[in-house]
């Protein structure tokens, strides 16, 4: 059994990899929202070069979802913590939200500003909206963390793998309804994971 004890141990590491995969995230939303993909002509060196480097970072949010289980795991829970969160968000939407009132008239309203102090109601931001929802849980997830022994959790660990990534990849379909990842599901799936990855550490 591994130690219980709270650990306030620095990551630097897990702190690398979270501003690594910032900029992965920033790099997909360039290539996709900001139009890079479809102004390229198939086939091309450019367009391969391009997918290849979307490919790249589509872990990114994985990234984040597996420090969050190597963390939390051997952390305090804190709804503070959640709460502090919920303000920064509310404070960086609200403050768009004023931004596009101010330059872009007719671009928002009284209800864009209302409905930016609810970002999870109204599902402004999907990571935020399934990490809020499995937020709530990680207490109960740390305690059968600690019930299950290594063997076990491993079992658990490789349950999530099959039944959410290789069956639906081997389908091509999102068998289980997990969002193809972008839901409470699947956050839960990466947090035991990397809990796994920090109590166990497997041999690579």
């Amino acid at each position: 059994m591994p130690d219980a004890e709270v650990s306030k141990k620095r990551f630097y590491g897990i702190d690398l990899l979270k501003a690594l995969s910032m900029l992965m995230i920033v790099t997909l939303h360039v290539l996709g929202n900001g139009g890079v993909l479809g102004m390229l002509e198939p086939l091309t060196v450019r367009y391969e070069a391009a997918y290849f480097l979307e490919a790249m970072c589509f872990c990114a949010v994985n990234c984040f979802g597996l420090a969050t289980g190597y963390i939390m795991c051997r952390t305090r829970f804190s709804s503070h913590r959640l709460g502090a969160l919920w303000l920064e968000v509310v404070w960086h939407t609200f403050g768009l939200t004023l931004l596009f009132y101010l330059f872009m008239p007719g671009s928002a309203g009284p209800w864009q500003f209302f409905t930016s102090f609810f970002p999870v109601t109204f599902s402004y931001y999907w990571y935020f909206t399934a990490y809020f929802g499995m937020f709530f849980f990680i207490p109960f997830f740390n305690r059968l963390i600690d019930t299950l022994g290594k063997r076990t959790l491993r079992r658990l660990v490789f349950c999530f793998v099959f039944l959410f990534t290789i069956m639906p990849t081997t389908a091509r379909s999102d068998i289980f309804r997990t969002g193809d990842g972008y839901t409470v599901a699947w956050l839960t799936a990466l947090y035991f994971i990397g809990a796994y990855l920090r109590l166990y550490k497997p041999a690579v």
